[in-house]
């Protein structure tokens, strides 16, 4: 309650003369000890802060040991007391798809493939792209990787020979929020991976 006491008294703005003092190159002037001053109403606050902040540190400590918890486990040759941590439980919301290289790489393949034709057959190049990103075998297999977990060590591991291609498909995993213009670019450096220049 002193605390708060001291939280309440006024505080006394420094004085003009002080301040300009100071600015010149004047020794500044300090207060008497003993009276009411800024310096003791922030040292008040300070000690304060200090104290609800132990006080914080003190409670999150008990909550963390209050984690874990003691079990009696009775047996035949006497009782025993063990100490276990909760258990975690991981949600798998995505269900993702499991990792199968050549699989991976055959779907991509058939998928350039399908886009060959499209993008070869005459109209604009807004309609070739649209066309070929509506081929069932193109959707199929962009489907497929975004349901991949490509930034596992086993995703890496499959594909740690052909880094540029590693690049790609990860990438690839993202083609719902990427432009038409970031997808076509990644297709071909998919196809330089795949098939060659």
């Amino acid at each position: 309650m002193a605390a708060f006491a001291v939280m309440q008294s006024p505080v006394s703005a420094p004085s003009v003369a002080g301040a300009s003092c100071s600015l010149r190159g004047s020794a500044p002037v300090t207060p008497e000890v003993g009276s009411n001053s800024s310096v003791s109403s922030t040292v008040g606050v300070a000690a304060f802060s200090a104290a609800a902040a132990a006080s914080v540190l003190r409670a999150d400590r008990k909550r963390r040991s209050a984690r874990t918890q003691t079990v009696l486990v009775k047996s035949r040759g006497g009782d025993a007391v063990e100490t276990v941590a909760p258990t975690t439980t991981e949600i798998n919301y995505y269900k993702l798809d499991e990792i199968d290289a050549p699989k991976i790489v055959e779907s991509m393949k058939s998928a350039l493939k399908a886009m060959k034709g499209k993008i070869l057959a005459s109209g604009s190049a807004q309609d070739k792209l649209s066309a070929a990103l509506c081929d069932e075998e193109v959707m199929s297999a962009l489907v497929s990787i975004s349901r991949l977990p490509v930034f596992s060590n086993e995703f890496g591991i499959a594909f740690k020979d052909d880094l540029d291609l590693l690049h790609a498909l990860k990438q690839i995993k993202y083609f719902w929020n990427l432009p038409q213009s970031q997808i076509s670019i990644l297709m071909s450096q998919l196809a330089k991976q795949l098939e060659g220049p």
